[in-house]
């Protein structure tokens, strides 16, 4: 359910990136605007813009912010289309989820289309899996950043940094380790995890 949910978004993403009024630098803005209003409606987004080789990213409401050291730019600059850890947002005022994808314009890569989408949505959507009687689901991206997890949900108005589960190594008993190590392995494989528990005091 979550990973055709984030398939869906990003695949979402991918199409609007091919939308050459998108990515033709000689398109005003205003035409891109009006057009990009209608995909943040449709697609239920909090914002989305477009953000150029710096990444400096213009929003639907005309606000411009640096996205420039954010991994999913960076990805996206790489020509990979890819979505964020939780990020907190002053444009919005609550936590969000950026799915980013590269623009191209006659082959060459010319900016990134951002679109951001509130975090309550997947927060929800693990909320709602429960594996045995006390088990529950959390999601993770490919960096092992927590995308969802019961306790984020609680706390979403914070801004500290991301979540990592890579911080649980120093906090288990050295019998565990190799355990945990063989999680994050399968974590960076896409391997599906199951009935894989890690004895933590």
């Amino acid at each position: 359910i979550i990973d055709e949910r984030i398939k869906n978004y990003l695949s979402s993403m991918n199409s609007l990136s091919s939308v050459e009024l998108l990515s033709d630098i000689d398109v005003s803005w205003l035409d891109k605007l009006n057009f990009l209003k209608t995909e943040k409606s449709r697609l239920g987004l909090s914002n989305i813009g477009i953000a150029d080789l710096d990444g400096k990213l213009r929003l639907d409401n005309n606000k411009v912010v640096d996205i420039s050291k954010h991994w999913f730019f960076q990805q996206a600059k790489l020509g990979i289309t890819s979505f964020s850890a939780p990020i907190y947002r002053e444009e919005s005022g609550q936590v969000d989820i950026a799915m980013a994808a590269p623009l191209r314009h006659d082959k060459k890569f010319v900016g990134t289309i951002v679109g951001f989408k509130h975090a309550e949505e997947f927060y929800d959507i693990a909320h709602d899996i429960h594996i045995g009687e006390t088990g529950y689901a959390y999601i993770l991206d490919e960096n092992v950043d927590v995308i969802s997890h019961p306790t984020i949900a609680a706390n979403k108005g914070l801004t500290e940094s991301n979540m990592n589960f890579l911080n649980l190594i120093d906090r288990i008993e050295g019998s565990s380790e190799e355990n945990l190590q063989n999680l994050l392995a399968d974590i960076k494989n896409k391997i599906t995890l199951l009935n894989k528990t890690i004895n933590n005091n």
